[in-house]
Order: C-alpha cells, then sequence, then structure tokens
C-alpha cells in the first residue's frame, strides 16, 4: 500500500537523473499491482482517491482491472454527454438539476459553531476524452457524481463592488 509521505518543502533530490515518477502514476501503478478485480463477484473494488489521482492514466487502469474509482477532480477535463453533447467536465456537473439531498450535522473548529448543511447530489454518465498529448486516443466512460452545498440567501445576494 502506498501512502503519501510528508514532505517539510524545498526541493526533493534523489532522482538520478530518472524522470520522476508523480503523485497521480503511483495511484495507477497501485491498482496495476493488485490486479484485476474477482469476476464474477457480487462486490464492487473502488479505488477512493483525492485530486492528485485525477490523472487519465489512474481512470484507464481502473477500467482495465475492472475497478470502479471515486475520484474528487481538479481537471476540467473534455466529456461527451449521454445526449452526445460535447463539453467540460466540471462545467456539466455544475449543470446538473439535483436529483436528491442529505443533510449532515458538521462539527464546529475554528471557533465556528456546528452548523447542519443540506447537500445536494446530481449524477450523469459521460464520456472522459483523452488528454492531447495521449498515444492512444481512447476514451473511459464514467458516471459523474456533483455533490454541492447550495449558496445561501446571503451568498447568492452578494454581488461585490466593481472595482474602480
Amino acid at each position: 500500500m502506498w501512502s503519501r509521505s510528508e514532505f517539510a518543502g524545498g526541493s526533493e533530490s534523489g532522482t538520478n537523473g530518472k524522470a520522476k515518477t508523480s503523485e497521480g502514476d503511483k495511484w495507477a501503478e497501485l491498482v496495476e499491482m493488485i490486479g484485476v478485480a474477482p469476476q464474477p463477484s457480487e462486490r464492487v473494488w473502488v479505488s477512493v482517491g483525492d485530486r492528485e489521482s485525477d490523472v487519465f492514466s489512474y481512470f484507464k487502469r481502473c477500467s482495465q482491472n475492472q475497478w470502479h474509482s471515486l475520484v474528487r477532480v481538479s481537471q476540467n477535463r473534455v466529456i461527451t454527454t449521454a445526449e452526445q453533447e460535447w463539453s467540460y467536465l466540471k462545467t456539466y456537473a455544475r449543470s446538473l438539476a439535483a436529483q436528491g439531498q442529505k443533510s449532515l450535522l458538521l462539527r464546529g473548529r475554528k471557533g465556528e459553531a456546528e452548523r447542519t448543511v443540506t447537500l445536494h447530489l446530481a449524477w450523469a454518465p459521460v464520456t472522459i476524452h483523452p488528454p492531447k498529448h495521449s498515444s492512444k486516443p481512447q476514451q473511459g466512460c464514467i458516471s459523474l457524481l456533483q455533490i454541492s452545498e447550495p449558496p445561501t440567501l446571503r451568498e447568492a445576494s452578494y454581488i461585490p463592488n466593481p472595482s474602480p
């Protein structure tokens, strides 16, 4: 199992002129090391990753090994929607109408009181296009899940003063 090591800052050394493996590459390598999910199975294998796992090779290896992945995306990738329309992942996710909601009690922190938030959930199937520099133009079909807290009335009505 690989996990991110603490890094105090500065520059990393010791690569001896070799290309440094990025953290994103580690996610794909880990799925590859564990291998193909057993088939047929009543269980679903899911790899859960942070923004550093938003790497096309990771999505591709999960798919090839019959894994599901849950990723907090950082890239606004080019997609095709189920309606065969071209869009961007984050833009499209934000445009989806809520299909459900869930209320959660958040603990207080840094002097703030605990509060209840209502999260809106929306989902849709999309196809992710490979990066432009990819040597193999293979697309990946995914299920997009958008979870968001709608803006409060105060946030929605706030309009900053224009710059002079």
